[in-house]
């Protein structure tokens, strides 16, 4: 995945866990899009994530991949005004969505 988004001229930041996370969105503050795996490491879902870091990044997109197809994870990915992407991951997608997101700056973020 970071080679993808690296060729299509992101800076990318990996992080494996919440604090990590934090660490990247307190120390990059024009980050405009994450990508976020539905299951993080210590139990955490990317949605939660999301609802947290909407707190101090009201601006920033974001988009969740999973392979899990759960119907619940559909409507939270919907309460949240996100889009989800299911693994295995089809990078024309990918590369629409994050472009439509960056171009529509209203769309996705509070």
């Amino acid at each position: 995945m970071n080679t993808l988004l690296e060729g299509w001229g992101a800076n990318v930041h990996v992080a494996v866990n919440r604090e990590e996370a934090n660490c990247i969105l307190q120390g990059y503050p024009k980050i405009s899009c994450c990508v976020i795996d539905y299951n993080l490491d210590d139990g955490v879902f990317g949605t939660d994530l999301i609802r947290e870091f909407r707190i101090n990044k009201p601006l920033c997109h974001f988009v969740i991949l999973t392979a899990h197809r759960e119907e619940s994870l559909g409507e939270k990915a919907d309460n949240l005004g996100i889009p989800i992407l299911y693994k295995p991951i089809n990078p024309v997608i990918l590369k629409d969505i994050l472009y439509d997101l960056l171009q529509n700056p209203k769309k996705n973020s509070l």
